[in-house]
């Protein structure tokens, strides 16, 4: 099965958005089987979204979710990053460099309308975090639809 394939049936079990070509896809393997997958997806050259974090059950408690965030943020050259990570989870991101926002009203209007669309869509509430990094030069991401294996 197709790697992009693989991502969104896999979304589509937990309720996730599907990535598209343009999303920037980390998949995680264990002994050549797939546990893992993240993505950044971009909304402009400066600012992204880090999300789609899903470790699939059998793998959980290896620390596959800190492997990829790590994975991406590194990786990622936008100035600022946002996520939405579910109300238990705020601390993973944190170990990150993420900080909660306060002021949603801060955020950009996609990631706020995402966050809307989160609290109506999932029993868990999310949170909204981000990491704002200064570059003397953003590039974005890794070429737009670029699929990494860790």
């Amino acid at each position: 099965m197709r790697r992009r394939e693989w991502v969104n049936e896999r979304y589509a079990e937990v309720g996730f958005v599907s990535s598209d070509a343009q999303d920037f896809i980390a998949i995680a393997e264990v002994d050549g089987q797939r546990a893992a997958i993240g993505r950044i997806v971009t909304f402009s050259a400066f600012e992204g979204e880090l999300g789609g974090m899903y470790v699939l059950s059998r793998f959980r408690g290896h620390g596959l979710a800190n492997l990829i965030i790590d994975f991406l943020v590194q990786r990622c050259e936008l100035t600022n990053l946002y996520c939405l990570p579910f109300a238990h989870l705020p601390a993973l991101y944190a170990k990150h460099g993420f900080v909660e926002i306060e002021d949603r009203a801060s955020a950009p209007q996609r990631i706020r309308e995402k966050f809307e669309w989160c609290q109506t869509q999932y029993p868990d509430p999310v949170r909204l975090m981000e990491l704002v990094r200064t570059f003397k030069h953003a590039h974005g991401v890794p070429a737009p639809g670029k699929e990494i294996k860790l």
